[in-house]
């Protein structure tokens, strides 16, 4: 798990199940001056997971350079949630699509591709958009405008993600 850390105006405690819960807790209602990152990026395949507990408006995904800023165009992929929609965005530009935020959305990366996709979990999750794995190391990255907007965050490599069944027991009778 990467610990996601505040880069301006944001407060990041720790969630449930490995997950950090970020809210804009400064700055300016309605502009994009609060971020939150992660502390270390990684190199291979990764998921990150996004869910917004209130309406608002940011950008989350990752970027090669987390500290290049705190505005939509310093994220060089990621989606732009508002106000219970979300779309992909590549340095800011949004990207053809629009779909609810009912669950969580989540980005993977693997086998040289970085996929876009909404569900409650990552195997039932919807594909929404394939693009070209821009490779090397990737960190989490956010910008934030709605103030008080609290998001909870999850950026770890695919194995954090899997789903788990539950354990059985077997049972051996043996007769004599």
């Amino acid at each position: 798990m990467a610990a996601i850390v505040s880069a301006a105006n944001c407060t990041v405690t720790a969630g449930g199940g490995g997950a950090s819960i970020v809210t804009k807790s400064g700055g300016t209602a309605g502009a994009f001056d609060a971020s939150a990152i992660s502390a270390a990026g990684l190199d291979g395949p990764f998921v990150l997971r996004v869910k917004p507990t209130g309406s608002g408006l940011c950008y989350v995904g990752v970027s090669a350079d987390p500290n290049a800023g705190i505005l939509p165009g310093s994220i060089d992929r990621s989606v732009q949630i508002n106000a219970g929609v979300w779309r992909a965005a590549d340095a800011g530009f949004l990207k053809p699509g629009s779909y609810p935020v009912d669950t969580f959305v989540w980005m993977r990366r693997a086998g040289g591709v970085l996929d876009y996709l909404s569900g409650p979990t990552l195997a039932g999750a919807v594909l929404r958009r394939t693009i070209t794995d821009p490779g090397g190391t990737l960190f989490f990255d956010s910008a934030i405008a709605t103030a008080g907007l609290t998001l909870e965050v999850a950026f770890d490599v695919p194995g954090a993600f899997a789903s788990r069944r539950p354990r059985r027991v077997l049972t051996l009778a043996l007769g004599f």
